[in-house]
């Protein structure tokens, strides 16, 4: 019975983390928006049009994407959006190296 309880106890304080951990994600990356002057932008992963002010979680409703940062539109076209960075396309792949291309004759 105690050890139920107890597993009850460490779930629950996952739990609250998790969510912890969640709106400072999303508080972040809000402050991070601000410090641009930014209050929307589109998905990197799949170019969906996203209000920050309407997220719950840093994460894209479209394609669920979390979201990593904010990437200011271009300052020469008025018309670009931002870019919400996502995990997937903002990690840069490895550069291939040397050895897997056959030598150039």
């Amino acid at each position: 019975m105690v050890d139920e309880r107890l597993d009850e106890v460490e779930e629950t304080v996952e739990t609250v983390a998790q969510a912890e951990r969640t709106r400072a994600d999303l508080s972040d990356l809000r402050r991070e928006a601000q410090r641009s002057n930014v209050d929307g932008g589109r998905c990197e992963s799949c170019d969906a049009r996203v209000d920050l002010s309407m997220l719950t979680e840093p994460v894209c409703p479209s394609c669920e994407e979390t979201f990593t940062g904010v990437a200011a539109g271009s300052s020469w076209n008025p018309f670009s959006d931002p870019t919400l960075r996502t995990r997937s396309r903002s990690t840069d792949p490895v550069p291939p190296t040397d050895s897997e291309f056959p030598p150039r004759e």
